[in-house]
């Protein structure tokens, strides 16, 4: 018996969260009268809080000195470099995951061993990206430039455009899988396996993106702060303004969007193993199938920006500001704040903190959220070119034979991995050209369907005579191996392992891209 466990906390400066990390495992096994059993479980939790922070300038633009009365807009010689949009950001989100894993052992005998193995695992990440963006290339009041450059340093301006944006997301994904198989001794020369795995995924991701406008009265900005955009609004008698008053913003843009994605694998894999012995010209003999069958689908629906007044009826302003969605909707809760530590004090920064919408708000009120804007409260529609469909089958065949002292050789019936594979929905197609008629476009299909059988025929009418060769000399090499074990000297041969080529007591996984059985589980247990 065996019981383990850690138990540790993991602190962050920038969250000032202490978050979790625990795991455990128990495992047993028992000598019974129906043979050998063994079991474990393990379990695991992780939480972690994350947080970041940065500044960005825009494209430094060239413009035309705004104090040359007379611009000539055909000479840059004279332009000045300045951004048009600035902003700062922070990022923070929580992610959990967690995890168990299940194996079971039976060996009722030294010649058989049979197993299962079922694991499954959660992600789950909730995050936001809290902007503030400035818009000083709108227009210019006054402005310096850095010494011997034609660079801004400070940018002044007036009734400015400025948004804040809360981007609310929603991840989480699952994975389960489970597989079963066995070895077998059937005699002292044959030896078989199979190992019968099914996997199933699921991902949904969601986003909602709210942008609220105010105008600065007045906004300066400062572009000697060591790369960082450094910005402050102020009153227009220039006391300072509170960017984290709700009251100065509107709803101004939205943006609504999903996808989900799942997939599923079933795998079969059986391997047959028989040993000839050293007395013939092959010493071993072995085979083995491979059959599989995967699926995989994706929907989403991509919700481009919808401005306040994009379908507002004619002649509507649809000016919703923050503080008057409580009395619209009946719902309390959107206004908050950002974080307030922006660079953690490494750059000087005027502004640090500013209002941004609520994140559980918009992802727990979506569709309120979407009347706001004159669109339905459902869900939108799945795009088109966001569809796809594939199912998969695959198919492998092998026989493989051992030179005593030699190196191995090997014969494949079916080709290796021949997969069959169809397709519905397309994803962003490329574009080619079209033909005026269709028939000619079915022709072109059924003459490209026949091509591929031809060469799939090819490739098995080679795998056919490579196969009656091959088995030519395998019972040319049987014989011997028989009229050999008939003498007295020879009555006792040696059993030898063939299969996919793995250690002797170890299990391998058979299923495709990793998705197989937890050898590492039942080895412990063996």
């Amino acid at each position: 018996f065996e019981l383990a466990g850690t138990v540790r906390g993991l602190y962050s400066e920038n969250t000032e969260e202490t978050d979790p990390i625990a795991s455990g495992l128990i495992s047993n096994r028992w000598n019974t009268d129906a043979g050998e059993f063994g079991a474990m479980l393990s379990v695991s939790y992780q939480d972690k809080h994350y947080q970041e922070a940065n500044t960005f300038d825009g494209t430094y633009d060239s413009v035309e000195n705004p104090d040359n009365p007379t611009p000539d807009f055909s000479d840059p010689s004279d332009n000045n470099l300045r951004p048009f949009v600035i902003g700062s950001i922070y990022t923070l989100g929580e992610t959990v995951r967690e995890s168990a894993n299940l194996s079971l052992q039976w060996r009722p005998s030294d010649r058989a061993t049979f197993h299962w193995d079922s694991f499954y695992v959660t992600y789950d990440e909730d995050f936001e990206l809290n902007f503030w963006i400035p818009l000083p290339g709108i227009q210019v009041d006054s402005f310096t430039l850095k010494p011997d450059s034609n660079v801004a340093q400070t940018w002044n301006s007036s009734n400015i455009f400025t948004l804040t944006s809360n981007q609310a997301f929603a991840r989480e994904s699952a994975t389960f899988q489970t597989a079963i198989g066995s070895e077998w001794e059937l005699t002292d020369r044959l030896s078989m396996k199979g190992d019968l795995a099914y996997t199933r995924s699921t991902a949904d991701n969601r986003g909602v993106i709210l942008d609220t406008g105010s105008i600065a009265a007045r906004l300066e900005v400062d572009f000697s702060q060591g790369g960082a955009s450094n910005a402050r609004v102020l009153n227009a008698d220039g006391t300072p303004f509170d960017v984290t008053d709700s009251s100065h913003y509107w709803l101004e843009q939205l943006f609504d969007q999903r996808d989900e994605q799942e997939g599923e694998d079933v795998n079969f894999t059986a391997d047959l193993d028989y040993s000839l012995g050293d007395e013939g010209f092959f010493s071993a003999l072995g085979g083995g199938v491979q059959i599989g069958r995967r699926t995989a689908e994706n929907r989403e629906a991509l919700g481009e920006g919808i401005h306040r007044n994009r379908f507002a009826p004619p002649g509507v302003d649809n000016l919703v500001f923050v503080d008057d969605v409580e009395s619209i909707t009946g719902l309390a809760g959107i206004q908050d704040v950002s974080p307030s530590d922006i660079l953690e004090g490494d750059r000087d920064l005027w502004t640090r903190q500013w209002f941004i919408a609520d994140r559980d708000f918009l992802l727990n009120n979506t569709a309120a959220v979407r009347e706001l804007f004159f669109l339905s409260p459902e869900d939108p529609p799945n795009v088109p070119t966001g569809f796809f469909k594939d199912e998969e089958d695959t198919y492998a065949a092998y026989m493989q034979a051992e030179i005593p002292d030699g190196p191995r050789l090997h014969a494949v019936g079916v080709p290796p991995n021949a997969v069959a594979k169809s397709t519905a929905g397309r994803r962003r197609p490329q574009r080619r050209a079209c033909r005026d008629s269709g028939a000619e476009r079915r022709m072109d299909q059924r003459n490209s369907n026949r091509s591929e059988s031809m060469k799939l025929s090819e490739k098995f009418l080679r795998g056919r005579s490579a196969i009656a060769l091959f088995v030519s000399l395998l019972l040319l090499s049987l014989a011997a191996s028989l009229r050999a074990s008939a003498a007295p000297d020879c009555a006792n041969g040696t059993r030898r392992s063939m299969g996919s080529g793995s250690a002797p007591g170890s299990s391998a996984s058979h299923s495709k891209d990793g998705k197989g059985s937890s050898a590492d589980a039942r080895s412990e247990m063996a």
